[in-house]
């Protein structure tokens, strides 16, 4: 690789999201990991963020969700398909206890 390819630390960090989900190209993958060997600032910036994500994965792992959180996906589910893949509802509008519409 060039030195002209090469990222420097704001372009790794900016790309560290998408590193972390698998959701780069193969060359910006190339790019960001070379960078990482080298740079123990980006590379601490990483494992932080690993880190996280890893604890945040182990925590949600172990909630369980409530039963009425589950039906209400299920019936917006259910209605985004009837719809033809249309939400025809507000999926963060509170929900009407009297079971209406």
């Amino acid at each position: 690789m060039s030195d002209e390819q090469e990222l420097c630390c704001r372009e790794v960090l900016e790309r560290l999201d998408d590193y972390l989900d698998q959701a780069l190209n193969e060359e910006e993958l190339e790019q960001v990991e070379q960078h990482l060997e080298r740079c123990r600032h980006c590379c601490d910036e990483h494992e932080l963020n690993l880190g996280i994500v890893r604890a945040l994965k182990a925590k949600l792992r172990r909630i369980r969700a409530p039963g009425t959180l589950k039906d209400r996906v299920g019936k917006l589910l259910a209605s985004y398909v009837e719809a033809g893949g249309q939400c025809n509802e507000d999926p963060m509008a509170p929900e009407d206890p009297s079971g209406g519409a």
